[in-house]
């Protein structure tokens, strides 16, 4: 009969470490994961053209490549984008057309008052 001489806290005295890893966490958003490999544990968040060979495709990818959508929104720059949603496209000057409306909240151009042209006047000058 073996017996191991324990530490106080139980253990044998020649375990000396421990480690403790966290949980995998399962990605829950496909914020900015468009172009990353194929993984085939977290489907649907593909946003090129290969993700139809793959059956990979973000939901609204066919639909929103000029657009952003609040997935977008902060996105990292993608270079495959035709237009983009990351923090940086307004001093970059190529934000999708709708990025202030989705990723600001400000109205859209056609929900702003219009301009009364019913008398038409010339600029100062």
């Amino acid at each position: 009969n073996i017996h191991e001489p324990s530490t106080a806290e139980g253990l044998p005295s020649h375990v000396t470490h421990f480690c403790f890893y966290p949980p995998v966490v399962p990605h829950t958003s496909c914020r900015g994961r468009c172009y990353e490999p194929f993984d085939g544990d977290v489907p649907g968040c593909r946003c090129d053209v290969n993700c139809n060979v793959t059956d990979s495709c973000f939901l609204w990818f066919s639909a929103q490549q000029w657009e952003c959508t609040k997935l977008r929104c902060g996105e990292k720059r993608l270079s495959q984008s035709r237009c983009h949603c990351s923090d940086d496209c307004l001093s970059a000057g190529d934000c999708c057309t709708n990025y202030k409306h989705v990723c600001h909240g400000e109205p859209q151009w056609v929900e702003d008052e219009c301009d009364d042209l019913s008398t038409p006047t010339c600029p100062d000058g």
